[in-house]
């Protein structure tokens, strides 16, 4: 991972037998503020998504692809970070994996902590 290229952060808060909670933290290590960024990652295409906060996105197969709401439209720099959570779920037991394959502004941004 570069040093100053933003990245994404997903983790599960709240795992279920059929549906989970995942939080996806988008941290800034850049100088610049990342202002109204989009961004996109890749769900399995048995996953459902739903928005629970924080991002108001589309679907196209198994993209996602959104911006923050306007209160957390900017990524402050130096290390700044804003999050934003949706529920997956699926037709059998489990969410099944995280999302993946992030991309911020059209730019691969690497999955770290």
């Amino acid at each position: 991972m570069a040093e100053h290229e933003p990245y994404a952060a997903p983790e599960w808060i709240k795992p279920g037998t059929w549906y989970g909670t995942a939080k996806i933290t988008i941290r800034n290590p850049g100088t610049t503020a990342l202002v109204n960024p989009e961004i996109s990652f890749r769900v399995r295409p048995d996953q459902y998504v739903e928005n629970r906060h924080g991002l108001v996105f589309i679907r196209e197969g198994d993209v996602i692809t959104g911006y923050f709401v306007f209160e957390r439209s900017t990524v402050p720099p130096d290390g700044g970070s804003q999050e934003f959570t949706v529920n997956i779920s699926r037709a059998v037991p489990g969410p099944g994996p995280l999302p993946s394959g992030f991309r911020i502004n059209g730019r691969p941004a690497p999955e770290g902590r």
